[in-house]
């Protein structure tokens, strides 16, 4: 059971994070007009 509540709570730590990360991206995309979408990578 705890493994599962971990797992769980990973899965939802994962999805968070790649939720802020596409809003970060979209946020410089915004300001500094990115137009490479593999720049991001290299800041």
């Amino acid at each position: 059971m705890l493994i599962n509540y971990i797992n769980h709570n990973y899965q939802n730590i994962e999805i968070a994070n790649k939720g802020i990360c596409n809003f970060i991206i979209f946020e410089l995309e915004e300001e500094f007009e990115i137009d490479d979408e593999d720049s991001w990578i290299k800041i």
